[in-house]
């Protein structure tokens, strides 16, 4: 099992703050203080390439392993769904919301849903919605497209490692 912690290198940035091996927990005091540290050194010193790498890695990439899609589409899913967490984590309010985590989770796994819709569809995320939302079918679509658009609960270690994702050693 993975721990819900990563370092990050303090010699790396301007800041004169923090001390030799700081790790940034999963939990929100966690979150804002790497984001406090990336206010002062910008984002490319240490600690928010850390913090980028952790959440490319925990928080996107295990909804597209779960979607199970491969080649150009699990591409696309990666990127929107990259493209959309990191716009939610520049935001201000994931200082202020009670579950920062918890809103980076859900804003990833929304993109690759989307992702997926419209590819079933070939159109757009937003018409691909609409036309789910108007479909005669339970979820827009044949058996086969229902189950990749499932709606994603709790996801264990087991799915994880079902779907070929590697979670990183910490």
């Amino acid at each position: 099992m993975t721990s819900a912690t990563t370092l990050v290198d303090p010699q790396q940035g301007g800041s004169t703050h923090r001390s030799p091996g700081r790790s940034i927990a999963r939990d929100r005091d966690g979150l804002v203080a790497v984001l406090q540290i990336v206010d002062e050194d910008g984002w490319d010193c240490t600690a928010a390439h850390e913090l980028l790498d952790y959440i490319r890695l925990t928080v996107v990439r295990p909804h597209v392993a779960l979607t199970r899609l491969r080649g150009l589409a699990a591409d696309q899913a990666e990127a929107t769904a990259w493209a959309s967490t990191w716009e939610a984590l520049r935001s201000p309010s994931i200082r202020t919301v009670r579950s920062p985590w918890g809103v980076l989770w859900s804003t990833a796994r929304r993109a690759v849903l989307g992702e997926c819709v419209a590819g079933i569809y070939c159109t757009s995320i937003r018409t691909a919605w609409s036309l789910v939302g108007s479909s005669p079918e339970p979820n827009g679509g044949s058996d086969g497209e229902a189950a990749m658009i499932r709606p994603l609960g709790a996801i264990t270690i087991s799915e994880l490692e079902w779907a070929g994702l590697e979670m990183p050693d910490e």
